[in-house]
């Protein structure tokens, strides 16, 4: 894989996030999910997107305390899933690095 984003799988166009995910990635799902949404359905699908070993970034966090990344402790485990947290300013300043990111004017390191 490249330094970009190869495929995007959009809520709005895919029903099912899970399985698109699982279509373009071989089957086995993703390397890596980035979340930079707020909501809670976001963090109980993200574990199923990945592949085993996979890490989820999550950049936003649900209002709700009760939230969890996963709906499942033992396919977090048995899975070996990774999930990261990374702390921005404001959305802001979120909307900023993905708009450079889009410009290929960030160097990612893996």
């Amino acid at each position: 894989m490249g330094r970009r984003c190869e495929e995007l799988v959009d809520l709005g166009t895919s029903p099912d996030l899970s399985k698109g995910v699982h279509k373009i990635a071989d089957s086995k799902g993703a390397h890596g999910v980035f979340l930079p949404a707020s909501s809670t359905a976001a963090y109980r699908v993200a574990p199923r997107m990945r592949r085993i070993g996979g890490c989820a970034v999550c950049v936003d966090m649900p209002a709700a305390v009760s939230a969890l990344a996963g709906d499942d402790s033992r396919y977090l485990v048995l899975n070996n899933l990774h999930i990261v947290g990374s702390l921005t300013g404001s959305r802001q300043d979120t909307a900023n690095a993905l708009s450079m990111d889009a410009r290929s004017l960030l160097l990612k390191t893996l």
